[in-house]
């Protein structure tokens, strides 16, 4: 199946701002993140300098924050709009 990813930030300018990327059927997040990293020569479980799954990015499908859903073991479905982004913190 197809999920589109936007990415946004110093991440997009290291491995693009969108794409539409097939995983199998009951992928997760982690998942495609490690997709992500592998296809763009990124470590496992980072996108560019930043650490998945920690407060450094912001992951959100169909404009929800997987914080809210099952983190990285939310599943995805066909022609989900996955968008990472640094997160932004600010004082």
């Amino acid at each position: 199946m197809q999920v589109n990813v936007r990415i946004f930030g110093e991440i997009a300018s290291t491995i693009g701002a969108e794409h539409s990327i097939n995983v199998e059927d009951n992928a997760t997040v982690r998942t495609l993140t490690n997709m992500i990293a592998e296809i763009y020569g990124q470590r496992k479980g980072f996108l560019s300098e930043f650490r998945v799954g920690s407060d450094e990015l912001a992951i959100m499908i169909n404009g929800k924050n997987i914080v809210i859903l099952e983190g990285l073991d939310t599943v995805l479905t066909p022609d989900d709009l996955v968008v990472i982004m640094p997160s932004i913190f600010g004082g």
